[in-house]
């Protein structure tokens, strides 16, 4: 049944706290700060409402907590859902007047709407209007947007824990990786098929774990947003089984089609993978897709044998062998293969690795100047690339330019004539990263690694992800056409819409521009000067 299990998380099955039995729960629980947090709360006498995202594992740190006799002076809702909200209220309240703590798992909208309907109810007023401040203000880009302390009933919410933290997964691997995880009904084959491998060499090696933990953070990172509790299990699932059934690998281990494309990034980066943190693996954490020369070279003439280490599990395929018989298809898709299991078993994959982190541009990365910089200069190259700048006036290169390209032409902006009528000092920006309220500190893990741009003076406000890090940071490299995010396009609009509102903002005299397209030709250029009239001259 094991086999089983693991294979249904894949699907998601295994992590439904609703649909799995109690020792199953406990076999998949990760360990976090959260389940220590969370009595001691209720030991307090406080309500604690558990919110999140489907997946998040509400209802199953909520019953496991309770299964080990943790919650024992509390009334416990495992889903707000599950019922009406007056039930639910009426519930909360009967557990009010009786002097005990009560725990609720529930989505934010049914939440929303329970706090609305349990304001109007005396007991529990005070509670709701206090769990009302905290709702969607518990990690913020302004600190002095941050609720209050909870004195009567604390909200944790679970959309904001990053599980995504290479202790937690080489956690999760350690639960999973066990001789009781093999497909029993193969019996002595069973460590012979790809899953089973997979399992064992997991097991058997912390180095493995350890990358493997690196890798999936590192995509989780890249990716940027939050990943559930749900699809953390399942991209290890998949890593391990490629979600395949028992017959399945009983059928490939008859037909000889164990070994290249069946270790755990092979599955990981197939095509046939779907779930969030997979397809972050594929995109932006594939060890194939880094070049390191050296490494490359000896794994296309040798294989792993060419790297100079004895390594007994390595796969004996040769690239440089299949494309002198003509399989050039399947030559490059061993090397890539090869690289894989380098970077999760051998020495030498610390170095491609290496590489992979260093290439990554995240907020985190830069300092507050720095990255303020950075963002406004890949700003600024999204619409005028570099290689032609001693053609641009120079008020375009410095500051942040207000490009509008407004149409109601069915065209994408990124062909659409942009129009520049002034430029912000820098000196108007500043950078704001996120901020969690004091009393959750520690036990959400680490912060989203994203930030904001602030223009001060209109309160516009750039958030900073790290798609969006990545592309402002590739820009000034880059010449030809990029794609356009909307919201640099919302923000710029916003503070031309501040500055035509507030004309005393404005120089006395400004440049303008006109590009047929962002990364386009300049079609012309010149000042603006404002008359004491309100008029404006472009000249």
């Amino acid at each position: 049944m094991s086999f089983e299990l693991l294979r249904s998380l894949y699907g998601g099955r295994g992590t439904n706290a609703d649909l799995v039995r109690s020792e199953d729960l406990a076999r998949l629980h990760i360990d976090t700060p959260l389940e220590s947090y969370v009595p001691a709360l209720v030991e307090r006498g406080l309500d604690v409402v558990l919110t999140g995202s489907p997946g998040d594992g509400k209802s199953h740190a909520v019953r496991l907590l309770q299964g080990q006799g943790k919650l024992q002076r509390a009334v416990v809702e495992f889903d707000l859902s599950a019922r009406d909200s007056r039930e639910v209220a009426e519930a909360w309240a009967n557990a009010a007047r009786a002097g005990k703590p009560f725990v609720l798992c529930g989505n934010e909208g049914p939440l929303v709407d329970l706090l609305r309907l349990a304001e109007s109810v005396p007991t529990l007023t005070a509670r709701a209007s206090e769990l009302k401040l905290q709702v969607g203000r518990l990690t913020v880009a302004r600190r002095e947007e941050l609720p209050p302390p909870p004195s009567l009933a604390a909200l944790i919410d679970l959309a904001d824990r990053s599980l995504l933290v290479e202790a937690n997964i080489e956690r999760a691997l350690t639960r999973v990786c066990d001789y009781s995880f093999l497909p029993a009904q193969l019996g002595l084959r069973a460590s012979q098929t790809s899953a089973g491998r997979n399992i064992l060499l997991l097991a058997g090696s912390p180095l493995a774990r350890q990358r493997f933990a690196r890798l999936l953070a590192l995509a989780g990172r890249r990716r940027g947003g939050h990943f559930t509790f749900r699809q953390l299990w399942q991209a290890i699932a998949f890593a391990l089984t490629g979600g395949k059934a028992p017959t399945t690998l009983s059928a490939e281990l008859y037909a000889g089609e164990v070994g290249l494309g069946t270790y755990p990034l092979d599955f990981l980066v197939k095509r046939n993978g779907t779930g969030p943190l997979i397809e972050a693996v594929r995109e932006l954490a594939d060890p194939a897709a880094v070049t390191d020369p050296d490494v490359d070279e000896r794994l296309w003439a040798s294989g792993v044998v060419g790297l100079g280490q004895p390594d007994n599990e390595a796969p004996t395929d040769v690239p440089s062998q299949l494309w002198d018989n003509g399989d050039h298809v399947g030559a490059l898709r061993t090397h890539e293969q090869l690289k894989r299991y380098v970077a999760l078993t051998h020495p030498e994959g610390e170095a491609l690795l290496a590489r992979m982190t260093g290439e990554c541009a995240l907020a985190s990365s830069y300092n507050d100047d720095a990255l303020l910089k950075m963002a406004l200069e890949g700003l600024r190259r999204l619409y005028t690339p570099p290689g032609a700048d001693e053609a641009l006036p120079p008020w375009l290169l410095s500051g942040l330019p207000l490009w509008i390209g407004h149409s109601y032409a069915d065209t994408p902006p990124f062909r659409r004539p942009h129009v520049a009528a002034g430029c912000r000092a820098q000196y108007e920006f500043s950078v704001l990263r996120p901020a969690r309220a004091p009393w959750l500190d520690g036990m959400l893990g680490p912060l989203p690694d994203e930030a904001w741009i602030l223009h001060e003076p209109s309160g516009a406000m750039l958030r900073l992800d790290p798609d969006l890090v990545a592309a402002l940071a590739r820009s000034p490299h880059t010449v030809g056409p990029l794609p356009l995010p909307e919201r640099v396009s919302r923000f710029l609009a916003r503070i031309a819409g501040w500055e035509e509102a507030n004309p005393a903002e404005r120089a006395g005299s400004t440049g303008f521009a006109i590009i047929s397209r962002p990364r386009g030709e300049l079609v012309a250029h010149g000042n603006i000067s404002d008359s004491a009239t309100g008029g404006a001259a472009y000249v």
